[in-house]
């Protein structure tokens, strides 16, 4: 028994997974920049070494995420305006009655009668 996928459920399926992909990375982001600037702040403060590192490695695992999150962006769907209902009957109509396609109605492609 094959288990078979409707397109459109998976595209909403992998839109909707996206998302979430794109709310962990804005969360880890942010998290990031809290957590790197309260621990900076804090070392500096303190004259602490290891709490000047923790916030720097903070920093640098932001710059490690910010490639993600780009990717995660490049990846999600556009909104696409819908095309007029009437534009693909009208293309049909206006073709020369004996001309089939763009190869002249010859059948093989690049050759034209």
């Amino acid at each position: 028994m094959a288990l078979e996928i409707q397109p459109q459920a998976a595209r909403t399926g992998r839109a909707a997974l996206i998302r979430q992909g794109l709310l962990l990375v804005a969360l880890s982001i942010s998290w990031m920049v809290v957590e790197g600037v309260i621990s900076v702040s804090a070392g500096l403060a303190a004259n602490s070494v290891a709490l000047l590192a923790f916030g720097v490695d903070s920093f640098i695992e932001l710059a490690s995420d910010l490639p993600a999150w780009y990717e995660t962006v490049a990846v999600f769907p556009q909104p696409r305006p819908a095309a007029p209902a009437s534009l693909a009957p009208r293309r049909l109509a206006e073709e020369p009655a004996g001309r089939q396609g763009s190869f002249g109605g010859s059948g093989a492609p690049g050759r034209r009668s």
